[in-house]
């Protein structure tokens, strides 16, 4: 003990020797240094740390940064979604130098197996790990989703699963429009000063997101009632079908040549993320610090840039608006290929950004007067999905799907039915379709109207929520063929 006490002063003398480390519990900006977990660049590399000690692989630094980029080349080459998925990473340490007020969340929407999260997993693989079950879905509290904003601050949050995001179509567009408002403001909710001394602080962030969801947020019938804030925060990029060859379209190739390359860059993208990923963010990162003082300019103008090119100038104009957030994905990429760290060039990165951009717009302009013939092909096309129309036979149930399918397909009355329950007529078109349209298709024998004169009829089929005989618009398969065809 006599010879302890002694050592015990001794430590406590030098104690003021000892460096001082910092704690944040944020990634990103703090001053000339970004915080990752695991990880700080910049001037207080060694003096600040990230605080969650469990990162999850997030910060994983597996191959090397050339085998990144051989492997994922010729992928971007061909896909303009990939190439704006990856410079969306490295899009999100630069909305601190942007100048913009609100972030936003870019929802890639398409069927099943067309490669939009493959797509999100190569934007992750900027980072580190790109293991599926890392991916955190919609289905969040409000405070989770705070505190996962916060942990994602200055880079990108992928998002997974929107059918988690309630139990029916209209509770996850209830949840989506919320999230559309709380992620890119930044801000979460105050709390009570009793509230924070007990370890719930009041949440600040800066986060891009990139999402994926079979289904279009502002498809369906309640469409015209998304509001100008929400669409500019909340933007949808349409993916092909699977038979165009999904995120790697190849208009100019025959149906069976689209399918076979868009499988064959599908296993080129695993194959690389898997053997490489996070080995480029910390050069990037380490970029930008060369011109630490000039970015907020250096990056305004990439972003203005963009939007003269694509003829949407001024700051408060819904296009000029939407411009600026493409801008910021270009300003990325550009950067990052301007580094030499990306496996695109600037040109290929301004020509993605700028085609998915027309994309989106066109997507939410004003769509034309419905006609018979378009519905019917609609129809056909969203039928031939077994996710979204499978086949249930009477008496048997709707197998368990999330999201659930959109209807069904059966024999009625001995006739081969497209059954699509009520409220998911909208979704067929993207358009609302009134009493008129369907009295139109009814007149025609396009639609099997009920016995009570409704358009829609109940039928008995298990596996719903909420109800075992939900309405259903029934259309009669043969018919619709030939209005297709007509």
């Amino acid at each position: 003990k006599r010879d302890a006490l002694p050592m015990i002063e001794n430590s406590l003398a030098r104690i003021d020797d000892l460096p001082v480390v910092d704690h944040s519990r944020r990634t990103g900006w703090n001053g000339a240094s970004f915080v990752l977990p695991g990880k700080t660049i910049g001037d207080r590399a060694y003096s600040l740390v990230y605080a969650d000690v469990n990162t999850n692989g997030r910060v994983e630094e597996i191959g090397n940064l050339e085998g990144w980029k051989t492997g994922l080349k010729n992928p971007c080459s061909v896909s303009s979604i990939l190439t704006f998925a990856i410079a969306a990473a490295f899009a999100a340490p630069l909305m601190a130098f942007s100048g913009m007020s609100e972030g936003v969340i870019f929802l890639l929407v398409g069927a099943s197996g067309t490669g939009k999260t493959t797509a999100c997993r190569a934007a992750m693989s900027v980072y580190g790990a790109t293991d599926i079950d890392l991916i955190p879905t919609f289905d969040l509290t409000d405070r989770a989703l705070e505190e996962i904003c916060v942990a994602f601050n200055d880079t990108l949050l992928v998002l997974d699963e929107v059918g988690r995001a309630g139990t029916n179509r209209r509770a996850r567009e209830t949840a989506l429009g919320k999230i559309a408002y709380a992620v890119p403001s930044g801000v979460g909710r105050k709390r009570a000063a009793m509230v924070q001394d007990q370890g719930l602080h009041d949440c600040v962030w800066r986060t891009l997101v990139l999402g994926s969801s079979e289904d279009s947020f502002y498809n369906g019938e309640r469409a015209d009632e998304r509001k100008t804030g929400e669409k500019v925060r909340l933007v949808e990029i349409a993916v092909p079908s699977a038979d165009d060859g999904g995120i790697f379209y190849a208009p100019k190739l025959g149906p069976s040549q689209r399918v076979a390359r868009g499988r064959a860059m599908s296993a080129a993208v695993e194959e690389t993320i898997r053997a490489h990923h996070g080995c480029t963010i910390a050069p990037f990162v380490e970029g930008l610090l060369h011109d630490h003082a000039r970015l907020p300019r250096r990056i305004g103008a990439m972003i203005d840039e963009f939007k003269k090119s694509v003829s949407a100038t001024g700051d408060t104009s819904f296009e000029a608006r939407l411009a600026a957030k493409f801008g910021l994905i270009c300003a990325g990429g550009r950067l990052a290929a301007r580094f030499n760290l990306a496996p695109f060039t600037e040109k290929r990165c301004e020509r993605a950004c700028r085609r998915l951009f027309r994309r989106a717009v066109t997507a939410l302009a004003p769509k034309p007067p419905l006609n018979e013939r378009a519905f019917a092909k609609a129809l056909l096309e969203a039928a031939k999905d077994e996710r979204r129309v499978p086949r249930v036979e009477e008496g048997r149930s709707v197998p368990p799907m999330e999201p659930e399918p959109w209807g069904i397909r059966r024999i009625i009355d001995r006739v081969e039915t497209i059954a699509i329950r009520r409220e998911n007529l909208g979704r067929i078109t993207g358009q609302k379709i009134s009493e008129v349209f369907l009295g139109k298709l009814s007149k025609i024998g396009g639609l099997m109207p009920a016995k009570d004169g409704k358009y829609s009829r109940q039928i008995k089929v298990t596996g719903w929520q909420g109800s075992s005989r939900p309405r259903f618009y029934c259309f009669k398969a043969d018919a619709i063929r030939k209005l297709a065809e007509s």
